[in-house]
């Protein structure tokens, strides 16, 4: 059994070593000796940065209970909002890393890395576990401009720089960042209106204060009339490369030109930095159980969300990639990430 786990582990740093890059060694699932009981042989807590009483909460809490019975342990869940999920990470980064304490993990902890390296560093101070969602962008405007197709978006913003705004859900979030990145394959300039919650980026863009936005489909579905809303937002594109089958009647980047864009917004859950293997997959593979129940695949699809189920290393790849394109982005058109 020793002998088996030694090879598990001299396969796993192999990969390991390939896959890092600024991520450096993969500290996050370090190789200890086997746990001394059976895990998990105690109630386990689930961080996330989000109020109670959230969607988010809403979303997890069913999950949680399904993961639950998988584990035979309660999963107690731990509200600690604040600081863009600073606030959570900080603190699942301080933690113990015998997997009783875990989070969820999105784009804002890719910003956090970015905007506060001194205190985030993704490769040092978290173990992935296993990538579990995936949500599209949707590129909208305010249904009464001008604006048709994609094509007449692009071509507004090149007739017109900087007059053109759109507003996204935060300096540093999924939206500025894909938004940015278009711009500068696209060669164009918009203006970029942020706000501090998803849905009033939302409400002023279909009011007409702002022309254009980037957003997900729960906050698009009442206005937008591809998801069967109201039809004062306008669908033009997805921000991943193929269109999605939660908006299969909006195009992806391919059909519209820039299929070099591909920004979809993952979710996975992830712990504190060496977590030993077994306790990782153990926690997979509840959430693997979890994710392919019927049930739950149709609350995340109410939620935007496609199940896009993979291991710590899938989980780490997606971290690589937004991370990678988001210091691109920094470098190449001077982003600050606030």
């Amino acid at each position: 059994m020793v002998q088996g786990a030694r090879t598990r582990t001299a396969a796993f740093r192999q990969v390991a070593a390939v896959a890092a890059t600024v991520f450096g060694t993969v500290a996050t699932l370090a190789t200890q000796p086997a746990l001394a009981q059976a895990y998990p042989s105690k109630p386990i807590r689930f961080v996330f940065g989000f109020p109670a009483g959230s969607a988010t909460d809403t979303l997890f809490r069913p999950v949680m209970e399904h993961m639950s019975g998988t584990l035979g342990q309660p999963i107690v869940m731990d509200a600690r909002p604040g600081g863009g999920g600073m606030v959570a990470a900080l603190h699942i980064k301080s933690q113990a890393p015998d997997g009783y304490v875990f989070s969820f993990g999105s784009t804002s902890l890719i910003n956090a890395a970015l905007r506060q390296p001194e205190q985030i560093n993704l490769g040092r101070d978290f173990s992935p576990i296993a990538a579990v969602t995936s949500a599209p962008l949707l590129i909208g405007v305010n249904a009464d401009t001008k604006i048709n197709t994609f094509k007449d978006l692009i071509d507004e913003a090149r007739a017109n720089p900087g007059k053109l705004n759109y507003s996204s859900y935060g300096i540093g979030s999924g939206a500025h960042v894909f938004m940015e990145w278009l711009q500068s394959e696209a060669r164009v300039k918009m203006t970029h209106v942020p706000y501090q919650g998803i849905s009033q980026a939302m409400l002023d863009t279909v009011a007409g204060r702002v022309q254009a936005t980037a957003t997900i489909i729960a906050t698009a579905r009442p206005y937008a009339k591809e998801l069967g809303g109201s039809g004062k937002l306008r669908l033009l594109a997805t921000g991943t490369k193929e269109r999605s089958p939660l908006a299969p009647d909006v195009p992806g980047m391919r059909e519209v030109g820039y299929p070099q864009l591909d920004l979809p917004l993952w979710g996975g859950f992830l712990g504190p930095a060496g977590m030993q293997r077994n306790v990782v997959d153990t926690l997979a593979r509840a959430a693997s159980v979890t994710y392919k129940d019927p049930k739950i695949v149709e609350m995340a699809n109410r939620f935007g969300q496609a199940v896009a189920f993979g291991g710590p290393e899938e989980l780490q790849r997606l971290m690589q990639h937004e991370y990678d394109t988001t210091a691109r982005l920094i470098k190449e058109a001077g982003l600050k990430l606030e």
